[in-house]
């Protein structure tokens, strides 16, 4: 019962913010007066008394077509608009022709005279007129006054609601947003691409509002064509409200449909259509976030206004190559395998800039890309190194004060330069100026992680995070970083997001097993879960991780199977050969494992002459030369990486630094050096944990050693709060 009658006020609520009652008064006072007049007219005239039916028949067809268009459409000051879907409230624009007190004033005052008569006589006169044959004019009267009253209902409930005591205060409104990726009018891709531009705008000028929560654009793209409710996607990314839109470009002209809506209530805060010319497209996205702030009341600094309000170039041909490029480059959080793309990112960036040589957010996101491309060493280190220069110190001379000059700056200190300290301060100075840049948080993050700052680290995760939550490089850091805190806790809670995300992605469901190994101390059910959910997996990656695993198990049966499948991927990555020498060796294939450290060394000293200072390649240097017998040469290798990466200085690499030299030292079975490495390493931030020393097949030579049983009894979580 309670749920039909509550279906009906939702139904009555509908039809009065469609207008549907307003419409019906008007039309009713308007065939009222027009029947009224020719009642008069007509025989004065002499014409038919059939007129005055004739009349009353057209009024009587009409209502219905006057209520299906008043549900379709609505009469503005600004001419006939579409009327509001299911759930949307009126927006200030969107003011009626009429106001509801006239209209009230109107039925009353039509209803007295059409009762007054009936009132006033013994019986209804014969003519029936205004019951139109089915009601007498009591009846239809007393609908007039329910109408009016239905009118009058908001604005008392209103006036009522609005009175309440003074000590009563009202809770703040949340101020979080997600902006849906917009729809394209079109199927051609230059549709998309403008459509994913205008978006990514809108986006990045609400983003440098700190009075707003705004979820970062990596998570908002994964609903794009999404068919889930808004309150779905709202709860989802933890926001109150939703932005949905659709644009369309012919030739100059664009046009720009844009809705706010509370998810919780589905009510529409705001929503208008922009006609512009594509020469407008900045005064427009402009105005679209102003209007957003305006109807989430969020506050405005006058900077926040002046930043919101720059103008990026007046080259449109160079905004376009920008924008190509920006998108081009944010693609690579979804595909890393493809390094390329950051290679056209740059190219794309030069290219706008050729046409805007003053195009300040080309220079500075050039210095994003390519020192990317110099940090991964993806194309030639020394060209992307200048490029990032030149383009950084072009930004500055332009506006050194600016926040994103400041990101710049602090990206090629943390790329380049590796000037923790440095970057970690310009990008304080951005996020005060962007405070929605989740990748700026994720960038602070990393370099607290590297100052060993653990608890300041996985607070700023847990931030950036927040900010876009469906981020797997945000999560997947977040989560690496507490598992090498031995904080299993976040690390779990991090990697069910993951597995949440990506359910097939098996690097999740590895790190699933290594957490759980350390939860549980079972080797045997970490294998498990992981091939449960990664059967039919046939990857490079996948195989990695089965390695990895019953490798931990020293499961021989199963090495030499993979052995056996595996041998097409020695081609792909230099670093297979030491799955293979250190497979073989498991087996006792003493020969065949001294084979591939061999070519494990020279794939090493390969990709050294490449990058010098590439430690990974230094402690795989290292591993085969203690292997092949060649222990100060090995040794010498892995100090080379110790130094290069001093712990001190960088707490990540430093650590992988000596992760690998105490595997060099295990590697040609030097016991004291061993034990004190891995006395070190199991009490700060690494993936030294208790199971890998019990298990890792590289300390067999150890398992007797009574200092070794201590320090596995030792391994415990850290505590990151000291």
């Amino acid at each position: 019962m309670s749920e039909s009658k509550n279906s009906l006020s939702l139904f009555i609520e509908e039809l009065r913010n469609r207008r549907v009652f307003r419409v019906s008064a008007v039309y009713l006072g308007v065939g009222y007066a027009l029947l009224e007049a020719s009642s008069i007219i007509v025989p004065m005239l002499a014409w038919p008394a059939v007129i005055v039916k004739v009349i009353l028949g057209v009024l009587v067809i009409g209502f219905p077509v006057a209520v299906v268009l008043a549900w379709m459409l609505q009469m503005t000051p600004e001419g006939i608009r579409r009327s509001p879907k299911s759930g949307e409230k009126q927006t200030t624009d969107d003011k009626p022709m009429t106001s509801n007190g006239v209209i009230i004033v109107l039925l009353v005052l039509m209803a007295g005279l059409i009762a007054f008569p009936e009132l006033s006589q013994a019986s209804a006169p014969e003519d029936e007129l205004f019951g139109f044959g089915l009601i007498d004019n009591t009846t239809f009267a007393l609908l007039l006054i329910l109408i009016a009253g239905i009118l009058a209902y908001p604005g008392l409930s209103k006036k009522s609601t609005s009175e309440k005591p003074e000590t009563v205060n009202e809770p703040e409104r949340d101020k979080s947003i997600a902006v849906l990726p917009f729809t394209p009018f079109g199927d051609e891709r230059e549709d998309e691409i403008f459509a994913d531009g205008v978006h990514d705008d809108i986006l990045t000028q609400l983003s440098k509002i700190a009075d707003l929560k705004v979820i970062s654009r990596t998570s908002v793209m994964q609903y794009k064509g999404t068919t889930k409710l808004i309150s779905v996607i709202a709860k989802e990314l933890g926001v109150a409200d939703v932005l949905e839109g659709s644009v369309r470009r012919a030739g100059d002209q664009i046009r720009i449909v844009a809705q706010l809506i509370n998810a919780k209530t589905d009510e529409h805060l705001w929503a208008e259509t922009f006609d512009r010319e594509y020469a407008d497209i900045f005064t427009v996205q402009t105005e679209v976030a102003k209007k957003i702030a305006a109807a989430m009341q969020a506050t405005l600094t006058p900077e926040e206004t002046a930043y919101i309000e720059e103008k990026p170039t007046e080259n449109l041909k160079a905004y376009q190559l920008y924008m190509r490029g920006r998108l081009t480059f944010l693609s690579y959080g979804v595909n890393e395998a493809e390094q390329s793309i950051i290679t056209d990112a740059v190219k794309l960036y030069q290219q706008a800039l050729e046409l805007d040589p003053s195009m300040l957010t080309a220079l500075t996101d050039l210095v994003e890309a390519s020192g990317v491309s110099v940090h991964w060493n993806i194309g030639s280190v020394v060209k992307n190194h200048e490029i990032a220069q030149g383009a950084l110190h072009r930004a500055i001379e332009l506006d050194p004060d600016h926040p994103k000059v400041h990101a710049a700056q602090g990206l090629y200190a943390y790329h380049i330069d590796r000037d923790f300290e440095r970057a970690l301060e310009k990008f304080e100075y951005s996020m005060k100026q962007m405070p929605n840049a989740a990748m700026l948080f994720l960038y602070s993050a990393a370099i607290r992680r590297r100052q060993g700052a653990i608890q300041k680290s996985l607070e700023l995760f847990a931030h950036a995070v927040e900010l876009d939550p469906l981020s797997p490089a945000i999560i997947g850091n977040a989560a690496m970083t507490a598992f090498d805190a031995k904080d299993m806790l976040n690390a779990r809670k991090y990697n069910d997001l993951l597995i949440a995300l990506q359910p097939e992605q098996s690097t999740w469901r590895f790190f699933e097993a290594m957490i759980l190994l350390e939860e549980t101390d079972d080797i045997d059910l970490a294998v498990k879960s992981y091939l449960d959910s990664n059967m039919n997996d046939s990857s490079i990656v996948a195989w990695e991780n089965k390695f990895e695993l019953y490798y931990l198990k020293q499961n021989k049966a199963e090495i030499s199977t993979l052995l056996s499948a595996g041998e097409a991927y020695l081609s792909e990555q230099y670093y297979f050969s030491r799955y293979y020498a250190q497979g073989f060796e498991l087996l006792g294939q003493t020969d065949k494992a001294l084979e591939h450290y061999t070519t494990l060394k020279k794939g090493s000293e390969e990709k050294l002459r490449k990058a010098p200072e590439d430690i990974l390649a230094l402690g795989n240097l290292g591993m085969a030369q203690a292997a092949l017998g060649h222990i100060e040469e090995a040794i010498e290798a892995g100090l080379r990486a110790k130094h290069l990466k001093p712990i001190e200085i960088d707490a990540v690499d430093g650590v992988v630094a000596l992760e690998n030299l105490s595997y060099i030292y295990a590697t040609a079975k030097m016991v004291d050096e061993t034990l004190d490495l891995v006395e070190q390493l199991i009490d700060i931030p690494s993936q030294m944990t208790m199971n890998i020393l019990k298990h890792k097949p590289v300390f067999n030579f150890l398992r007797d050693n009574p200092r070794f049983q201590e320090l596995i009894k030792q391994a415990k979580k850290i505590d990151i709060h000291e």
